[in-house]
């Protein structure tokens, strides 16, 4: 996806792919996929991919909104609106339909499901709950292991229920928290259940998707296990660092300047002469200007500010740089509203250096950084010594032709 970089070095980029692939090579020969960490992140990502293709395949694809709907609905909750407004929101129209019929559809659905489920309710124990007991009958009851609700493999205990149901005992309805919780939870874990069922993870694209997470869990689990634990960061190294590297932590330069705005270029060529000739520059900002400057925390009308190069409009950027204190810029054209500007620079601040307690958390990120990238670097290294990688140019070249048309 290009959207934001708009360009790729492919070369560059098929380096990158082949170190992460060494990496997760090697990761696999520690079995790190054996770990329980990546077994239960597969499991999850699975389920998860499953519950997306299930929703597509039951909810999505099976409801569709006709033109017929689209103008059915217009003409009965838009009767005094005239026709060519239709055309404007139709498209909202279509929108509000598919996800009304896709809750309708949901609901037949689940409603379907639970109908060929083996559901079980423990009933004389959901009756006997108690929401409004002391804080020790709760605290009991959120330790207890009886199952409560049963369905397939799946059991909602006692406490399970417990610990939710104390979320929202604020609630005067103890009945409708009862329904509320277990019809979650069932709902849930028959489209859980459904979607494992149908074992999506054996269809070509889904084992592609799987193969790449797995992938990308084995390379950060290896990033996490051998490369993070020997970054050390010192206070001797941040003070280094802070030390020999001043100019990337100078404070923005100020200017303090006199501004005058004014609406014409011909004023503007008056009023330049006239200061040219020794006219108070304090005394044609109070008189010609269009736009005095304002003191924003009193309100007074000031006739010099401080502002940073950033702040200065884009014409002056460049010229209050060149500008020594008590010189007077040209007539300079602003882009907005065909207005003109002469400043004239009062003072600027020297290079300062930030102290080193404002930039430290800044200098921990680059130093980490660095030392990431260089034992990252070392492993891929090794690893290159003993690998046998065949890089087909040709077929790069023949790629980056097609991927420039």
């Amino acid at each position: 996806d290009l959207s934001a970089a708009k360009t790729i070095n492919i070369p560059d980029y098929l380096q990158k792919l082949i170190d992460d692939r060494l990496i997760m090579q090697e990761a696999y020969r520690m079995e790190l996929d054996q770990l329980p960490e990546i077994q239960q992140a597969l499991k999850a990502f699975i389920l998860r991919e499953s519950v997306v293709k299930l929703h597509n395949e039951e909810i999505v694809n099976k409801v569709f909104v006709s033109e017929e709907d689209i103008r059915s609905h217009y003409k009965k909750n838009y009767k005094e609106a005239p026709d060519e407004e239709f055309e404007k929101i139709q498209e909202d129209i279509k929108r509000d339909l598919r996800k009304a019929k896709e809750k309708e559809r949901s609901d037949e659905y689940l409603k379907l499901l639970r109908e060929q489920s083996k559901l079980k309710i423990h009933s004389e124990r959901l009756a006997a709950v108690k929401l409004d007991g002391s804080k020790e009958e709760i605290e009991k009851l959120r330790n207890d292991k009886r199952p409560l609700v049963e369905l397939y493999d799946s059991t909602m205990t006692m406490g399970d229920f417990a610990a939710e149901a104390v979320k929202e005992k604020q609630s005067p309805d103890i009945e409708k928290i009862r329904e509320s919780i277990i019809d979650g939870w069932v709902n849930y874990k028959l489209v859980d259940h459904e979607a494992l069922r149908r074992n999506y993870e054996t269809d070509p694209d889904m084992k592609e998707m799987i193969n790449d997470y797995r992938g990308q869990l084995m390379k950060n689990m290896f990033i996490n296990r051998i490369i993070m634990p020997k970054i050390e960061i010192s206070d001797k190294l941040l003070n280094d660092y802070y030390t020999s590297h001043q100019k990337d932590f100078l404070k923005p330069r100020k200017y303090r300047i006199q501004k005058i705005i004014l609406k014409t270029v011909e004023n503007a060529n008056a009023v330049l002469n006239s200061l040219r000739n020794g006219a108070d520059f304090a005394w044609m900002v109070k008189n010609k200007s269009t736009e005095p400057s304002f003191d924003e925390s009193s309100g007074d009308a000031v006739y010099a500010v401080w502002l940073t190069k950033n702040e200065l409009p884009e014409p002056a950027r460049e010229i209050a740089e060149t500008l020594k204190p008590g010189e007077i810029s040209p007539v300079l054209e602003l882009e907005a509203k065909a207005r003109y500007m002469i400043i004239r620079l009062v003072e600027r601040t020297g290079d300062e250096v930030e102290k080193f307690s404002s930039v430290k958390d800044a200098i921990a990120k680059v130093c980490f950084d660095a030392k990431f990238k260089e034992l990252f670097d070392k492993h891929v290294e090794q690893l290159k010594a003993d690998a046998e990688i065949k890089v087909h140019h040709d077929a790069i070249k023949s790629f980056e032709q097609r991927f420039r048309e």
